[in-house]
């Protein structure tokens, strides 16, 4: 039987996925700590103006916290979706085994067989 080789993913690729989650939210709410609070349209600003490195980015306890946040959750979903495809030892097992009868259960068969055999006669 032929073993097929399971090519392991970039990790790059996720910790880049991670860290533009991570800055788009960053972008997010330093819209929202500028304008004074969070409206859905800085969802699409800050979206359009992602590239652009003249908008201000504020670093504070809360946009940091938001941006951490934002990237641990991206993360902890493509880790999950990754353990759902994960193959599974007991996919692959082929085999056959003997089944035996355990010994209490021929100790009581024997018993019974002779005391039937008492009663019978």
């Amino acid at each position: 039987m032929l073993v097929k080789r399971v090519h392991k993913g970039s990790k790059w690729i996720i910790f880049l996925i991670v860290l533009i989650a991570s800055y788009y939210a960053l972008r997010v709410s330093s819209l929202a700590e500028v304008n004074g609070g969070f409206k859905f349209e800085y969802l699409t600003e800050a979206l359009d103006k992602l590239h652009v490195i003249t908008t201000p980015v504020i670093l504070n306890v809360k946009t940091i916290s938001t941006s951490l946040f934002v990237g641990l959750f991206a993360a902890m979903i493509i880790y999950s979706y990754m353990m759902q495809n994960k193959k599974n030892i007991q996919e692959n097992t082929h085999g056959s085994s003997e089944w035996e009868e355990p010994k209490n259960t021929l100790e009581f068969r024997d018993k019974e067989f002779v005391n039937n055999q008492i009663f019978t006669s």
